[in-house]
């Protein structure tokens, strides 16, 4: 049976506590390798060259179903980029 662990990194804001966590770590052990999916939403165009470099300096070799979408806004305004990555290992 799979343990869930949630992950926040800084707090959570008061209206969602309870209700939402910032990760979920369902299996330990996971490495980039066993990424199988990558959500990335940007909020500027101009950022996409600086996104494809950093994927390639982290995922040399590995190849997730990528899905990239440029966003009006983020929940912080400071927030340039979110990511959502599914991994799966055994």
């Amino acid at each position: 049976m799979a343990v869930s662990t949630r992950h926040d990194p800084f707090p959570v804001g008061e209206q969602y506590r309870g209700i939402y966590a910032h990760g979920v770590e369902t299996r330990s052990g996971v490495t980039f390798a066993d990424i199988v999916k990558m959500s990335f939403f940007l909020m500027r165009r101009e950022d996409m060259d600086t996104l494809v470099e950093v994927r390639k300096e982290l995922l040399d070799g590995v190849r997730p179903a990528i899905t990239t979408v440029f966003v009006a806004g983020l929940v912080s305004p400071d927030w340039l980029v979110e990511v959502e990555v599914v991994a799966c290992a055994e």
